[in-house]
């Protein structure tokens, strides 16, 4: 009996061990579990209050006079590439686009209709022919991507519209342009101008060579409609000796004034009437030219602000501060 005891005293001491040797390893488990999250939520707290942050600024930012248009020169791309050590110059124009997706989102937050960006321009055909096509074969993708992926576009009504010389670009490119173009013409909460193939002065001798077209065909039709009234009725000799004319002479077209000109010579430009002029001019890498960039619509009222940061290093902070000095000078 004093056996059958002493057996199950050590029976149930082991039992009681190895329950706390369970435990015990249980523990360090989810000890083990735990500590690699603690960062983890750290940074989620980090990221909840920057945004909380943000959503703030904005509201801020937002109840002051906003730009309806802003436009931005994408410069920077190539030093981005050298500055990071990437293997192609290419890759450093990727990294662009990418922050367009960003820049986009940001002005949607923030109310902005319009938004203008300078890709790709004439004189940019002057560069090496392998980062040339490298431009036009990154273009064509994210033209393609933006036609098969409408998820964005849809759920934000965005139209896309491309300003330029489009001849110059290949037949592959204008196709996918046409499509986007095409897809999103119904869209009207925001509009997205890419400037492709484009250069201001190119753009404004356009303008005037179809206003003198235009010209000359009205000069033309109304020749033509001199030429068969040349033989008047007696009724149309009557009001014109009436009129102190003589009879079959030809009647004077009105002259535009300036102003008149001026509004016929910019609808003609490539953003025509459907895309107000730009209130804010953006140029990132701290160059402080326009480069050929909206030269006539931003003449009028456009302030120009300069940022000393990398394109694809723009941050949400940069353009709040451009937002708020153009407030700044707005109000002054």
């Amino acid at each position: 009996r004093c056996n059958i005891e002493i057996s199950r005293e050590r029976e149930s001491s082991e039992v009681r061990a190895e329950t706390l040797q369970c435990r015990e390893s249980d523990f360090n488990l989810l000890r083990c579990l735990a500590l690699p999250t603690q960062p983890n939520r750290m940074a989620v707290s980090k990221k909840e209050t920057a945004g909380w942050w943000r959503r703030w600024l904005a509201w801020l930012i937002c109840s002051g006079h906003m730009p309806q248009h802003v436009a931005f020169i994408m410069d920077g791309n190539r030093r981005f590439a050298k500055k990071t050590l990437l293997h192609k110059v290419v890759d450093g124009h990727r990294s662009g686009f990418s922050k367009l997706n960003e820049v986009l989102e940001w002005c949607l937050d923030l109310g902005i209709g319009f938004v203008s960006v300078y890709a790709f321009s004439i004189e940019n055909f002057n560069r090496s022919v392998e980062e040339v096509c490298g431009l036009m074969d990154l273009a064509e993708e994210k033209f393609c991507e933006v036609t098969w992926n409408e998820d964005f576009l849809q759920k934000n009504e965005i139209r896309i519209r491309v300003a330029g010389d489009v001849a110059m670009l290949r037949p592959s490119l204008r196709k996918a342009i046409e499509g986007v173009c095409a897809r999103t013409e119904h869209f009207n909460r925001a509009v997205l101008t890419v400037h492709l193939a484009y250069g201001a002065q190119h753009e404004i001798a356009r303008s005037c060579r179809l206003f003198a077209e235009l010209s000359l065909d009205k000069v033309d039709q109304s020749d033509t409609c001199e030429s068969t009234s040349a033989h008047p009725t007696s009724d149309d000799k009557n009001d014109d000796n009436t009129q102190g004319q003589p009879a079959g002479s030809p009647s004077p077209s009105p002259s535009l004034s300036v102003d008149e000109t001026v509004d016929a010579l910019t609808d003609l430009l490539y953003s025509g009437d459907a895309v107000p002029d730009p209130d804010l001019v953006v140029r990132t890498s701290g160059e402080t030219r326009l480069s050929d960039f909206l030269l006539w619509q931003a003449s009028s009222k456009a302030q120009l602000h300069f940022v000393p940061v990398l394109w694809p290093e723009l941050r949400w902070s940069d353009l709040f501060w451009c937002l708020l000095r153009y407030q700044w000078r707005s109000s002054s």
